[in-house]
């Protein structure tokens, strides 16, 4: 039952699956890849942070959209590489999928320092 009850969440949760898939197909995670107009803009709100309160929160919101927008474009990217993985079990294509979920791990992450960062800057007025 334990093993039905593993296999069941790891079939119902598209990150574990995909990482699953990876994982038998012998492909490595990769290097991690970094968006780095994202991680420039991140850097320069943390900075505006210590210098202007209000310019950092401005930056952070326009910084959240383009995140959220990131994450939606790389959410749909996966899907069509899935897609094109299932019709053609390219090695290649799962290579590129092993880039991509680092890369959404990276927005995560990202998106929830952000979460943290509006947190202590709207209740430390």
């Amino acid at each position: 039952m334990s093993f039905l009850n593993q296999a069941y969440r790891i079939l119902k949760n598209p990150n574990l699956l995909r990482g699953y898939l990876l994982k038998i197909e012998g492909i490595q995670s990769a290097r991690q890849a970094v968006p780095v107009e994202l991680s420039e803009a991140w850097f320069e709100i943390q900075d505006l942070m210590t210098e202007s309160l209000e310019q950092a929160k401005n930056k952070l919101f326009e910084f959240e959209i383009e995140l959220k927008q990131q994450k939606k474009q790389m959410e749909q990217d996966l899907l069509l590489k899935e897609k094109s993985f299932d019709l053609t079990q390219s090695t290649q294509i799962l290579k590129e999928i092993a880039v991509d979920i680092q890369i959404q791990s990276y927005l995560e992450s990202l998106e929830k320092d952000v979460e943290r960062i509006k947190k202590n800057a709207y209740t430390n007025k």
